[in-house]
């Protein structure tokens, strides 16, 4: 008697997912088997596809064809996702070099959990011709730990604690010095911390970056100068209405300058001052971090950090090709170079003896005036 195909036996809808758990092998590999991609062992192949037929799935059309090297998915949360379209290019252009192909997807914050769910799910997380996904923005660490059980992740910017994901993010050290540094070069001595959120990891690891640049120079870390936000606040897209009155109290008592943890966070204290009758620079010095945005209608354009984010693009994808290639590598975490941008939210360096005399060779000669 012929044996019966799990199709015949009535079970339908199956996925690459009930083949590899049968098989006792990752989704990717069954995927790549699937798809005859490079590298797949003969017998691995040969085992998957004598599953798939008893288990009764079917090849999409492009099946058991050498298209691509890998599918990848990037998955953005967010309202607006204007802030990806530098990553995704970077993405993109590693992706035509390597002959990947890559999927974008994105979710609003409040449906995020729905990537979880097959009806809701982009069609190649859903079928399983997946080789791996790169994150966009904060997700829920239940979400991150699902899809990590089921395939290869990097994300960009974002750390999950407990979870052994690749990252690729900023060297938010040096950033936080070189502001602080300039801050102090403007004559600040006392230094707040607006943002400050423990539920985000690039907050998180920009105050400690804010801590060990007070000690770099020799200024007190005072907690009572870090501002928390909620996480709400923190992922906020667009500047918004703030509560200042520990801010002017603190700047009262002398603090005056302000790092905040990220360009939204930034441009809501400038707006929230500026309506407060405060004068950026004059009074008040205050620094973004991480430009991505530019200022909002009639706010003063942030002295800030700025990162390569088509280079963050291209290492995350260069990167969940090495994890889909050496599933057994273990983690690791890139941080990527960021550089300061002087803009008008900070008094200017004074200059230099060397820098006075090269500006004054460099300045116009004054027009004579009507009485001369």
């Amino acid at each position: 008697m012929p044996r019966r195909s799990y199709k015949d036996m009535g079970l339908t809808r199956v996925t690459i997912d009930d083949i590899a758990s049968k098989l006792g092998m990752s989704k990717s590999t069954v995927s790549r088997a699937l798809r005859n991609i490079r590298g797949t062992k003969s017998g691995t192949r040969k085992r998957v596809l004598e599953m798939a037929a008893e288990m009764g799935y079917v090849l999409g059309k492009h099946g058991g064809s050498e298209e691509s090297e890998a599918s990848i998915l990037t998955l953005s949360l967010g309202y607006h996702g204007a802030s990806d379209q530098s990553y995704l290019t970077g993405i993109s252009e590693v992706a035509i070099d390597r002959n990947v192909a890559v999927m974008s997807h994105h979710y609003r914050p409040q449906e995020c959990k729905k990537v979880l769910y097959p009806d809701s799910q982009p069609r190649a997380l859903r079928t399983g011709q997946l080789d791996g996904i790169i994150l966009l923005h904060r997700w829920p660490q239940d979400v991150v730990r699902e899809l990590k059980r089921r395939y290869p992740i990097c994300s960009v910017i974002h750390t999950y604690p407990g979870l052994k994901i690749d990252v690729i993010g900023i060297e938010e050290r040096e950033g936080m010095e070189e502001l602080m540094r300039h801050l102090v070069s403007t004559g600040s001595k006392e230094i707040g911390f607006f943002g400050y959120c423990a539920e985000m990891s690039w907050s998180r690891s920009r105050h400690a970056a804010y801590v060990e640049a007070l000690g770099l120079l020799n200024l007190p870390y005072q907690p009572e100068h870090v501002i928390p936000v909620t996480l709400a606040q923190a992922s906020a897209e667009e500047a918004f209405t703030f509560p200042t009155e520990k801010i002017e109290a603190l700047i009262a008592k002398g603090v005056t300058s302000w790092v905040c943890s990220s360009e939204t966070l930034g441009y809501t204290l400038t707006r929230c001052l500026l309506e407060k009758g405060y004068k950026i620079p004059e009074q008040v010095s205050i620094t973004g971090f991480h430009a991505q945005l530019n200022p909002p209608y009639g706010l003063p354009r942030l002295t800030t950090t700025e990162s390569a984010s088509e280079e963050i693009g291209r290492a995350a994808l260069r990167r969940i090709l090495m994890q889909v290639s050496n599933p057994k590598e273990s983690h690791r975490t890139i941080l990527l170079p960021c550089r300061m941008i002087v803009g008008e939210t900070t008094k200017p360096a004074p200059l230099t003896p060397a820098s006075e005399s090269s500006s004054a060779a460099e300045l116009p000669i004054d027009p004579p005036s009507a009485s001369a």
